[in-house]
């Protein structure tokens, strides 16, 4: 596999590349100097070893070396947004932070499971577009019927629970948020999370691609009451997502490079953090680079420092919590997220966490190497249900469920996720007569204009 060097490093993907190296240069410069000294979640000062910044870097070679083969696009697009949005900032906390190395080392191992369990599967029939999923044939417009679903519904929750309320003030949200704990049912919850995590961004991209500029507008006005309804601030994050995606995709330079230009946009952010510090605008992008990228990150180590000495939790804080005992009073997220050890101000927090956290406070060693697999077969799954959907609308539901399993449980991405919702629309749309030509989501078939005859 390395004999190829030369070929990866000066091949078509060189743009990609390069911005990949410039981007964990500047995650390890800037996290040095600004983000460990102004933003410290953890208590203890930096104490950066330079050592362990050699091990990052080549365990970043291998990675590369190891993405570049994966030959299924989406799976690629996956893997690669993971390894910048995850695994690299972990890495970059283990040197800076002098983070415990028998830690790391299975976090390493977790992410080469991860790579080389995408690798394996992308080679697969699945992987290269052989195998057929079944659909349900149906002469639905189901994107239009989603949208109206989620006008009426958003409505009405926002009636009901925002009293018609399109935002409310960052500082206020989380006390915003404990006012309206639990005012929902179990079943309206759930409606609440598929429309923000699945219905709105599907309509939005489907309008998007279409350029129908009074949907797209509504679909914004829906956004902004869903985030009114509870002051979910990733339903905010979502759209600015969707639109960049939507931007990218259709850009002559960056559309056969989507994460290239992600990557780009961070980079971008991660100096803009840095030079505009003193300035309002500074602060929020530092706010958002620092709680995208390394507050998960930390909490990796956060987890693995809890549950050393604390019984596993066996997924009864998940899909078992109906059959088994929870072994702890409250949620784990919460226990971590409110100990002074891992937060100075020792308030109430509650720290979500997915991936490698979810996969060790599990199962332990044993969930470092069997959540890599799982994730990049349930990858694999979605993405063969997208093979007749356009570029943009796989890359922003793929997007949409990346975010996710980075900040929740593995299993309770499937329900309150929206995953099996999503698997389930997809065989719908792969069946609809009446989508097959919808170029909003749909990858259709241009045919070239016929020439006049003289």
């Amino acid at each position: 596999m390395f004999y190829n060097l030369k070929k990866i490093l000066f091949s078509a993907t060189r743009k990609e590349m390069l911005l990949f190296l410039l981007y964990k240069v500047l995650l390890d410069i800037f996290y040095c100097i600004h983000y460990s000294l102004h933003y410290a979640y953890v208590a203890g000062d930096p104490n950066p070893n330079l050592y362990k910044l050699a091990v990052t870097w080549i365990f970043t070679a291998v990675i590369i070396v190891i993405v570049y083969y994966i030959s299924n696009n989406t799976l690629r697009f996956a893997v690669t947004m993971l390894i910048i949005l995850s695994a690299e900032p972990t890495l970059t906390v283990f040197w800076v932070r002098d983070a415990n190395v028998s830690d790391t080392v299975q976090i390493m191992i977790y992410w080469i499971v991860f790579c080389l369990s995408a690798f394996v599967l992308s080679h697969s029939r699945a992987g290269r577009g052989r195998v057929c999923l079944p659909c349900i044939r149906n002469n639905f417009s189901v994107v239009s019927i989603l949208f109206f679903w989620l006008l009426i519904s958003t409505t009405y929750f926002s009636y009901k629970y925002g009293d018609f309320r399109l935002f409310v003030k960052f500082s206020d949200v989380y006390a915003y948020r404990m006012n309206k704990l639990n005012s929902m049912s179990g079943i309206e919850a759930y409606l609440y999370l598929w429309n923000s995590n699945l219905f709105l961004p599907l309509c939005m991209i489907n309008h998007l691609n279409r350029k129908i500029t009074l949907f797209i507008t509504a679909d914004v006005i829906i956004g902004m009451m869903i985030y009114g309804i509870y002051g979910n601030k990733y339903v905010i994050f979502q759209m600015v997502l969707v639109f960049a995606i939507w931007a990218f995709s259709h850009n002559e330079l960056w559309r056969k490079t989507l994460d290239g230009a992600i990557i780009a946009g961070i980079n971008v952010g991660i100096i803009l953090s840095y030079y505009l510090r003193e300035k309002m605008f500074g602060v929020w992008v530092t706010a958002i680079t620092y709680r995208l990228l390394f507050i998960p990150a930390e909490a990796h180590y956060y987890y693995f420092d809890f549950f050393h000495n604390q019984e596993k939790l066996l997924l009864r804080q998940s899909v078992l919590r109906r059959f088994f005992q929870n072994p702890y009073s409250e949620q784990v997220s919460v226990l971590i997220g409110s100990n002074s050890k891992y937060n100075l101000t020792a308030d109430y927090n509650n720290l979500n966490n997915g991936l490698v956290s979810d996969a060790y406070a599990n199962f332990g060693v044993v969930g470092v190497f069997i959540y890599p697999i799982v994730i990049c077969a349930i990858l694999l799954l979605y993405s063969c249900l997208m093979y007749k959907l356009n570029t943009a609308t796989k890359n922003t539901l793929i997007a949409i469920y990346i975010i996710q399993v980075m900040g929740t449980s593995l299993f309770q991405t499937f329900i309150t996720g929206g995953l099996l919702p999503a698997m389930g629309l997809l065989v719908l749309i792969n069946g609809s007569r009446q989508e097959q030509n919808n170029p909003g989501i749909m990858e259709v078939e241009r045919r070239p204009a016929m020439k006049s005859q003289e």
